[in-house]
């Protein structure tokens, strides 16, 4: 009765032990899997925090004798990014042509329009790439002073 006894206790022994160490291999995956999980979160939201990217912008040069330097700048108004603009510049303009004048400065520093007109109406030019939903740290002086010039006349 002693050895069978034994053997019971010896035998369960073993297979609690044989079942313990399947399940810690099964609670070691389940706890690698979640730090994976965990990672893999962390890197996502470290991207989505990434402060915007580091651009350059200087304040374009002084333009002797009023000439327009647009060369190099995409759209359809790229003085309203070179250059103080004027009511002359306005005139004859529809509200809706001033309104994309004013968010082209936007869109050519990558601004996410949440307007579908303006949305679709950029999305359509080959030059634009959305990319930030915040650009107002990328605007020069002559742009800051611009859109709110177009602004007051739209």
């Amino acid at each position: 009765g002693l050895l069978v006894g034994l053997l019971v206790v010896f035998g369960f022994l073993a297979f609690s032990n044989f079942g313990g160490k399947d399940s810690d291999e099964k609670e070691k995956a389940s706890v690698e899997k979640k730090e994976e999980k965990e990672k893999s979160e962390e890197k996502e939201e470290s991207v989505k925090d990434e402060p915007q990217k580091d651009v350059q912008i200087s304040e374009p040069k002084q333009i002797p004798n009023n000439q327009s330097q647009t060369s190099g700048v995409p759209g359809d108004y790229p003085e309203s990014s070179t250059r103080y603009l004027t009511q002359d510049d306005l005139a004859y303009k529809s509200s809706w042509q001033l309104r994309i004048m004013r968010n082209e400065i936007f869109a050519r520093h990558g601004y996410i329009f949440k307007n579908a007109a303006l949305r679709n109406h950029f999305m359509n030019q080959a030059w634009y790439q959305p990319r930030y939903n915040n650009v107002s740290g990328f605007l020069s002086g002559i742009e800051k002073r611009n859109t709110q010039f177009l602004k007051s006349y739209e």
